[in-house]
């Protein structure tokens, strides 16, 4: 299990680097499907291994809420709103974000061996990590409203694979992965419609910060 919570989590950094690298946002879309069908797949994995009903419940849950629904719902609204089809103005340059996204795995490792090791004992607890703050640094570098929301759903993806490995027995995470996922939904609808109520896009650059 080791090994395939090893693999899955190169996996799926290597998938965040490549949404830092493309520019086009329905590529980005379709990246974080496939980062979340391998996440429910590991969970699944996880769940009949363990016995654990939860992580089952809560692999099912990723497939067809972050794998279907999240995904199909924001390229429906991209179709509609062609101006952001496509990544315009990053904060950095493609090579300057993912030799920053390396940075980022080097001190998620450092940080998490001097602190959180030291308690639960887990060597490969840092991936996780390591890929909440890939999703935190793909909020911060890009300008694009779907890339920064696919940032903060990446984001909640390592939260749920921290809690399955390290936590796949307790309550909080069944809770937890339906409020993300609850949460989720409600953001990127919020958002999406917000932007299209009050803002109308005169320029490339105006429409493509995500504000307020």
């Amino acid at each position: 299990m080791e090994q395939l919570f090893l693999l899955v989590s190169c996996i799926q950094i290597l998938l965040v680097v490549f949404i830092q690298w493309q520019v086009y946002i329905k590529k980005n879309i379709i990246t974080f499907a496939v980062s979340s069908f391998i996440l429910s797949l590991f969970l699944l994995q996880s769940g009949i291994s363990n016995g654990e009903n939860t992580l089952i419940f809560i692999a099912l849950l990723t497939f067809f809420i972050r794998t279907i629904f999240i995904p199909r719902y924001m390229i429906v609204k991209l179709t509609k709103e062609h101006w952001r089809a496509r990544e315009v103005a990053p904060v950095m340059g493609t090579a300057s974000a993912i030799i920053c996204s390396i940075i980022i795995v080097i001190i998620s490792y450092i940080t998490y061996t001097l602190t959180l090791y030291n308690y639960l004992h887990v060597k490969i607890g840092a991936l996780p990590i390591a890929i909440i703050l890939q999703g935190l640094f793909l909020i911060i570098s890009k300008r694009n409203t779907f890339v920064q929301l696919i940032g903060y759903l990446i984001m909640e993806n390592g939260v749920l694979f921290f809690g399955a490995i390290l936590f796949p027995g307790l309550p909080l995470i069944f809770e937890a992965g339906i409020i993300l996922d609850l949460l989720g939904i409600v953001m990127i609808t919020g958002l999406i419609n917000r932007l299209r109520e009050n803002y109308v896009p005169d320029t490339l650059e105006e429409i493509e910060d995500l504000k307020g």
